[in-house]
């Protein structure tokens, strides 16, 4: 006031087209400002949006000239003002377009599998730019992650920041979201544009015998060649298996192996890894089965590889191991294979006969095992084979399942004494491939009691084989005076004189298993004939 009287303020206000931009203080009107007096006034300028604001402040009071007092005043609306580029291109607030350009489409991501896109946001204003959130939403907006910042972020004027968002998809196919960068700038508070990705994983199919392997399956079939059916022992054979790639991505096979109580039977065709099936693509491998004993062999196929829900790829797998068993027969007893010590029992003793005479004994060969038995020879081995003549087959082989066939062994002994042979019996049972035992025959140089067959078939020698007591009976004609036990190589073992006696028992308990010569003396007539002691 700088006047002499009292002046009296009446109002202070504003006009204009910006007035709301510019705020001054309330008063108590009328407002009293004594001559020579002064107050402050205090205008504030709140700009609403940017660039140059105008309005006019109007002072009304009792000044007799001026009782309007009225002026122009103006200011210039600053703010911070966002922009955000992906791989150094622009992207529009509100874009709901992604493209591959701009980074705001991520384009093809594996399953379960993180790719990160980083973001460029810069402030274009002239004050600072805060972020105060950076968040996602839309359909499949967790299939996307922001990092993790601290809240808010400042970016002044002319600087920028980077930002991470990672595309991480939990299933296949187009996956889209937003995102929402919450900020200062005046027109644009929340930031946001479209995001997109393409969820894609390899898909591994496996076929045999063009038709479908269920991973993890346990039971094998003849339908998809999981099941080898039947092969023969220590044989080998080969089904072969393709593995498709129906996913949209890659498929990495790292590595193939046998596991299982039979995978030694089962042979994977060697490869080098990694194997690369591309999208559409297939890739064939061949697996051998070579059992190595009868009955099923059972085993397990594994395949690793990337499909994120099948990673290790496994199937059963089966044959049926077969093999023929021979089984050879004499008198219907079973002899066994590597039998050293010829038997009564079972014919492979031809027991005493004349010499220059001959006995044939027949034997059969029976296949009780799972396969044809193929024999492919009959032989006779060591220093009395021209004694002992082999027959042919009854039957030409392979002898069938639970068949048989039947061959002849004739001894014919040349000369007296112990002779002996071994057989052989080539053929394809592959625990008995060859089958041999010891046959022997005793090469008897008398004919029995002389001039008397009658005689020589009365006495009797029983049991033979026998255990601890030999009885010998003969009729009361007879004048036995000695009767002698012998070895086979003529030692005297026993010597025993009789005297009017018509039965006597041998005590050889004492004796080892095997054969002996008993001989009787008839007055000169010598009666012999060949024992076996068995226990």
């Amino acid at each position: 006031n700088s006047g002499t009287d009292t002046l009296r303020l009446s109002g202070v206000a504003l006009a204009g087209i910006h007035k709301n931009d510019f705020k001054v203080p309330t008063f108590k009107f009328p407002f009293i400002i004594n001559g020579g007096d002064s107050i402050p006034l205090q205008v504030d300028f709140v700009p609403t949006v940017k660039g140059l604001r105008k309005a006019t402040l109007i002072i009304t009071s009792n000044d007799l000239n001026e009782a309007v007092y009225d002026f122009a005043i103006q200011g210039i609306g600053t703010a911070p003002e966002m922009e955000v580029k992906g791989n150094g291109k622009k992207i529009a607030d509100g874009d709901l377009i992604p493209s591959l350009v701009d980074n705001s489409d991520f384009g093809n991501a594996r399953i379960g599998k993180s790719k990160i896109q980083s973001y460029k946001i810069f402030n274009r204003g002239k004050d600072v730019l805060k972020i105060s959130d950076i968040s996602l939403s839309g359909a499949q907006y967790f299939d996307f992650k922001p990092q993790v910042y601290n809240y808010p972020m400042l970016i002044n004027a002319g600087d920028s920041v980077t930002i991470d968002i990672e595309f991480k998809p939990f299933s296949t196919g187009a996956r889209t979201a937003v995102l929402n960068i919450s900020n200062n700038d005046s027109d644009q508070f929340v930031y946001n544009f479209a995001l997109s990705g393409n969820g894609v994983t390899p898909e591994i199919n496996l076929k045999g015998n063009y038709s479908s392997i269920t991973d993890g399956t346990v039971t094998s079939s003849l339908v998809n060649a999981t099941d080898f059916d039947k092969v023969l022992v220590n044989q080998t054979k080969s089904n072969t298996y393709k593995i498709f790639n129906t996913g949209n991505d890659t498929l990495i096979i790292s590595n193939m192996n046998m596991t299982g109580i039979h995978a030694t039977d089962f042979n994977l065709q060697s490869f080098t890894y990694p194997i690369t099936i591309k999208t559409g693509d297939s890739f064939s491998f061949t697996l051998n089965c070579k059992p190595t004993n009868t009955g099923i062999r059972i085993a397990t196929v594994n395949i690793d590889n990337n499909d994120t829900d099948e990673l290790n790829f496994d199937f059963a797998v089966q044959c049926n191991g077969l093999s023929s068993k021979i089984q050879v027969l004499g008198n219907n007893t079973s002899i066994v294979n590597g039998d050293l010590s010829p038997s009564l029992n079972d014919h492979t003793d031809f027991s005493n006969v004349k010499v220059n005479g001959q006995l044939t004994y027949t034997y059969t060969i029976k296949n009780i095992g799972t396969s044809n038995l193929l024999i492919n020879g009959l032989k006779k081995s060591g220093s009395d084979t021209a004694q002992f003549t082999i027959g042919a087959l009854s039957t030409s082989s392979p002898i069938a399942i639970n068949d048989s066939a039947n061959f002849s062994v004739t001894f014919k002994p040349t000369s007296a004494g112990i002779k002996t042979v071994n057989i052989s019996i080539d053929n394809d049972d592959f625990n008995n491939a060859t089958f041999e035992f010891t046959m022997q025959g005793y090469g008897d140089p008398n004919s029995g009691i002389k001039g008397s067959n009658a005689l020589s078939e009365a006495i009797k020698v029983y049991p033979n084989p026998a255990n601890k007591i030999i009885k010998i009976e003969w009729p009361s004609e007879l004048s036995v005076a000695t009767i002698k036990l012998m070895s086979l190589d003529g030692k005297i073992l026993m010597n025993q004189a009789l005297s009017e006696v018509h039965h006597l028992e041998l005590d050889v308990a004492e004796l080892s298993n095997g054969f002996y010569v008993l001989e009787l003396n008839n007055e000169g007539a010598i009666y012999t004939t060949k024992i076996c002691i068995q226990r």
